[in-house]
């Protein structure tokens, strides 16, 4: 509901251009003011509704949960948010790799055809959109981000120069400031992280995470083939999407990546007792 009516509400950010993004009602905005805020959710409830759609029985609730899971798809897509497409993708990877189930075969074939529809048209419009001069101003800031925080990561290679300093580091390169304006945060978990914290923060952020899936995958091996098995295989996958975000956007201290993998892992944990 918050993406359709951004729709509506929000002008255009780039001349005719329009894209699904949060705003802010009353200084009030639970999901950010930026398109990537609001894809990140939507990335993480893309497997739920999905397996809603899988496990609903009941026909009326069935039509409900496939209009429910095509509208989050959609709002993903129209998020234009780049991060959130690689996801996407990385998610269906997965998601087809991990599940030999006929019956999640079956909800692949009955979204391919509105995929297809919705995919090429959006694509397109991606396309243009992306060989537009407001992106290719996002994509250099990103690039000179990135140099700002290689620089910095060579000052101190392996504590680095403490969490939370990266837009201070950022504020001091004038050259930035002039092209960009204000500074902001870096996009992505790897060149913060390597800013701040060096190979030590950097190299436990990364075991950890990376343990965590490894948890959580397990549970899904581990569990007998029927509901349990199919809930463990979408909370995987949507932990994998919520941690594979956090490489292209700073969000990794924020619930947007915390609550996922937390449900999952408490799915699992469950599961083991």
């Amino acid at each position: 509901m918050w993406g359709t009516a951004s729709l509506f509400i929000v002008s255009p950010f780039w001349g005719v251009w329009r894209r699904v993004t949060p705003f802010a009602i009353g200084g009030w905005a639970p999901f950010g003011l930026f398109h990537n805020d609001l894809a990140e959710v939507l990335v993480a409830l893309i497997p739920l509704a999905l397996y809603w759609f899988y496990r609903e029985r009941r026909e009326q609730w069935r039509k409900c949960a496939f209009v429910y899971a095509t509208l989050v798809i959609i709002m993903t897509l129209l998020t234009f948010s780049r991060t959130a497409w690689i996801v996407m993708f990385a998610q269906a990877v997965a998601f087809m790799a991990m599940s030999a189930r006929q019956e999640w075969r079956a909800v692949a074939r009955a979204f391919a055809p509105f995929a297809a529809l919705l995919v090429i048209p959006i694509a397109i419009y991606m396309l243009v959109f992306s060989s537009s001069a407001y992106v290719a101003s996002s994509t250099s800031a990103r690039a000179d981000l990135a140099r700002i925080a290689w620089v910095t990561f060579e000052e101190h290679p392996l504590i680095g120069n403490g969490a939370g300093t990266y837009i201070g580091l950022v504020a001091q390169a004038r050259a930035f400031r002039i092209e960009y304006g204000p500074p902001f945060d870096a996009h992505g978990v790897i060149q913060k992280l390597a800013a701040e914290q060096g190979v030590f923060g950097l190299t436990t952020f990364a075991l950890f995470v990376g343990w965590l899936l490894f948890v959580l995958y397990r549970a899904w091996r581990g569990a007998p083939a029927g509901p349990r098995r199919e809930l463990m295989l979408a909370l995987f996958v949507i932990a994998l999407g919520a941690a594979l975000f956090q490489v292209f956007n700073t969000q990794y201290y924020t619930a947007k990546l915390w609550a996922p993998m937390g449900l999952a892992i408490a799915v699992a944990l469950t599961h083991k007792k």
